[in-house]
Formats: C-alpha cells, sequence, structure tokens
C-alpha cells in the first residue's frame, strides 16, 4: 500500500489467529421494490472473539428478538449472581453446567440458551452487528456458521480476514487496460491507485489514459471503460494490514476499501454532540466516586439511554468520510478528524498529543487499556475537529513543536511526531 509507511509497517504486530473466531454471515438488505424479495449479502470473516462477544445477539422464540447475549440472565451466572429464574434455578447453578472446555463465546451462548429456557424461551438464532461502511457492510446479520479460527500458516503477504458476496449488481464496468487480454469486472466506486494523482481513485472516476500500478512496479493505462450488460454477482476482499490486493493477469494495485458516497454534510470544525455529551457522563460518574475504567463503565451501562446513546452509537457516522474510504492512516482519508491530548488525572501532566479519525473517545477508551497496565489514570480533551487526515497530521505536529519549544522535549508518549 502505497499510503503506508515503512516506519508504519515496522510497528506492526501479527494478531494471535488462534484467539479470532471463523464467521459465515447472511444479511438480508433492503430490496429496491415492495414486490422483491430481499437480497442477501454472504459474507465470510475473521475477528477476535472480543470483538464478536461485543456485538453478538441471541434470537429468541418468545417475544425476544436481537438480544444481546450480555443482556440475558447468563451475565448475573458469569458474575457469580445467584438471582433466582421463573424455574427456580439460580444463576450458579446454570454456569456450573457447561463451564469447563468451551471458549468463552460457546460458553456464552450456551448459558444464554439455558437461561432462555428456564425463562420458557428458546434460543433460536444469533445475529451480529456489522458495522464496516468503508466494505459497504452495515447492519444487522444472520449468523449460519461460527466456529474457531482455522490454522494460519506464517508466511509472506497478508491474511485476508474477510470476503463478500454482494448480491447482482447492474453497476458493474468492463475496464480495458494495457496488456489485459480482458476487460476487468469491478464496480464503478472500487479503488485503483492512480500513479497520476497518487492516491486511491475510484475507477468510475478515473479517466481513459490515467495510469494504475501493477504488481512488478510499472504502470498501465485505462483503455476503455463500458458498462456490463445484465446484473452481476459482485466480490471483495477485506486485507489485513495493507489493505489492497492485486487483480487481473499483471497484478493492478486495488484497495479493500469502496469509495464512500459523496455527503451533503460538512464535519469542520464539528463536534459531535452525543460523543461529548457520553463522555460527560462517565466522568461524572468518576467525580462521583466510580471506580470502573472507561471500558468497563462504557460496556456495563451500553444501551442504557440514561447514560448517554451508547458508546457505539454515533461512531459509524463520525468515521464515514467524505468522497474518501476509510483505510488506515491514509493522509488521503477525508471527514471528520480529531485531535486530542492526554493527561495524566492525578497529576495533570500531558502525556500524548494524538489524531484520529475514528473518534477520539474511541481512541481514549484504547489509550486507557495501555495506559492502565503502566498503573497510570488518563483523561482525554478534544482540542479541535478538522477536515481530513492530513490537516489533522499538520496540526498535530503543530501541538508537538510547541511543546518542544517550550519544554525543551516532546511529551513524553510522542517520540517522534505523530
Amino acid at each position: 500500500n502505497p499510503e503506508i509507511r515503512e516506519s508504519e509497517r515496522a510497528n506492526w504486530t501479527e494478531p494471535e489467529w488462534a484467539n479470532c473466531l471463523h464467521l459465515r454471515l447472511e444479511m438480508p438488505l433492503e430490496p429496491e421494490t415492495d414486490s422483491e424479495d430481499p437480497a442477501i449479502l454472504h459474507i465470510e470473516l475473521l475477528r477476535p472473539e472480543s470483538w464478536v462477544r461485543d456485538r453478538l445477539a441471541v434470537v429468541a422464540d418468545a417475544g425476544q428478538t436481537d438480544t444481546p447475549v450480555s443482556d440475558t440472565p447468563r451475565a448475573a451466572a458469569l458474575d457469580g449472581g445467584d438471582e433466582p429464574t421463573s424455574a427456580g434455578t439460580t444463576g450458579e447453578a446454570i454456569a456450573s453446567v457447561p463451564l469447563s472446555p468451551l471458549r468463552p463465546i460457546f460458553r456464552d451462548i450456551a448459558l444464554a440458551s439455558a437461561a432462555l429456557s428456564a425463562e420458557g424461551a428458546e434460543l433460536i438464532g444469533l445475529t451480529l452487528e456489522m458495522d464496516l461502511p468503508e466494505m459497504g457492510v452495515s447492519g444487522t446479520a444472520v449468523v449460519t456458521d461460527l466456529r474457531s479460527c482455522p490454522t494460519v500458516k506464517r508466511g509472506d503477504g497478508q491474511v485476508v480476514t474477510a470476503t463478500f458476496a454482494h448480491p447482482p449488481s447492474r453497476q458493474v464496468l468492463d475496464v480495458a487496460f494495457e496488456g489485459e487480454s480482458e476487460p476487468i469486472g469491478v464496480t464503478g466506486n472500487h479503488l485503483f491507485w492512480s500513479v497520476d494523482r497518487e492516491q486511491f481513485q475510484a475507477i468510475g472516476e478515473m479517466e481513459l489514459g490515467e495510469r494504475v500500478q501493477t504488481y512488478h512496479g510499472d504502470t498501465k493505462r485505462i483503455v476503455s471503460k463500458l458498462p456490463r450488460p445484465g446484473p452481476q454477482t459482485v466480490y471483495n476482499l477485506e486485507v489485513y494490514g495493507e489493505h489492497v490486493y492485486f487483480v487481473g493477469q499483471q497484478g493492478l494495485l486495488a484497495h479493500n476499501a469502496y469509495s464512500a458516497p459523496n455527503s451533503a454534510a460538512s464535519f469542520t470544525n464539528a463536534i459531535n454532540p452525543r460523543l461529548t455529551a457520553r463522555l460527560d457522563v462517565f466522568r461524572s460518574y468518576r467525580a462521583n466516586g466510580g471506580t470502573m475504567n472507561m471500558g468497563r463503565w462504557v460496556k456495563a451501562t451500553q444501551g442504557n439511554r440514561y447514560y448517554g446513546t451508547g458508546f457505539q452509537s454515533g461512531f459509524a457516522d463520525w468515521s464515514r468520510r467524505v468522497g474518501r474510504p476509510v483505510h488506515g492512516n491514509s493522509l488521503a482519508a477525508q471527514g471528520a478528524h480529531d485531535v486530542y491530548v492526554l493527561r495524566d488525572a492525578a497529576s495533570d501532566r500531558l502525556l500524548h498529543f494524538g489524531e484520529t479519525g475514528r473518534g477520539y473517545l474511541t481512541r481514549f477508551a484504547e489509550h486507557q487499556r495501555e495506559y492502565a497496565l503502566l498503573g497510570i489514570d488518563i483523561e482525554v480533551d478534544l482540542l479541535r475537529t478538522v477536515e481530513g487526515k492530513a490537516a489533522a497530521r499538520a496540526l498535530e505536529t503543530t501541538y508537538i513543536d510547541t511543546f518542544r519549544r517550550i519544554f525543551g522535549q516532546r511529551p513524553s508518549n510522542n517520540p517522534v511526531n505523530h
């Protein structure tokens, strides 16, 4: 990926794939007309078990639908509670049955099923909330298979972490490139690396004669673009780390994200009020003697409107880009980017300037887990929200440089200007 620096790659750590799960999902999509049946998006993906547990919900047959696994009576059982169910069974008794060799998520499902059964209901399915706007995937999907991650052998390249089989589309183009014996079928919003623009660009917006990059490092020009007749099933991949792959006989460089649709909304200098209110509630909780860190508090209060609109609520809109996909640390990424500062909550010492396109509360929760390992309780302040990754990076660098001129060194957790 030309937009990722070698210094960033050097800091990558391969995930422990054994801690991941392999899922097959089916996501019904809105039909174009009332007379049509919903089209189905088929998904396979690898995700950390903790990610799946946070998004998994059960479907029961007694009027309860899409109940988060964490909201069923099994939660009390896992915490050692003894609240009786309607059948008179204690949480301790339910928890004592399937604990032994099961992975936590399978134990969760077994306990949820047992708890629902004790309430006179039956677990009939599982759903998963998907929020991958950069892949064109957002909504509730039905889980058709859930198992441990297959063995991933060490080797060159990056792991494919998801595949998507989209319903037939009439938006497919036949794009002819120099040196290719046949046109490549691709949707107009798919991104190819434009050598002339030095950025990823939707193929439908690229000009005839524009150059794309190949696996071997040379360039090939676009010869023609024509609509492909009839609906065509379209496919995509998600690639870990680099988020790019090569297509065609010559290996033309393509990104795994789609270009985001243009939005009339302007995020420049805007602060998401839902996220700010959520952080205010958390600070009030801590000021009144609360002891949970933000990660635990978020999970305990998620879905309860008294505590705000939920940790995930607002982040999908917040992270969508205007005219660009979301792909890692691309300086070409557009949309709202937060520049923030972290301080030691006990001493008020400044620790770190940062920037993110995922919402500063998301990064704060991640930083909090990291600093907790060092025994440091931290606070965050949003300094400014700007348009685009490049502007955010420049502003972050300005803050760091100003700090260095005043104090003779960078903040302790900004060893470089980022």
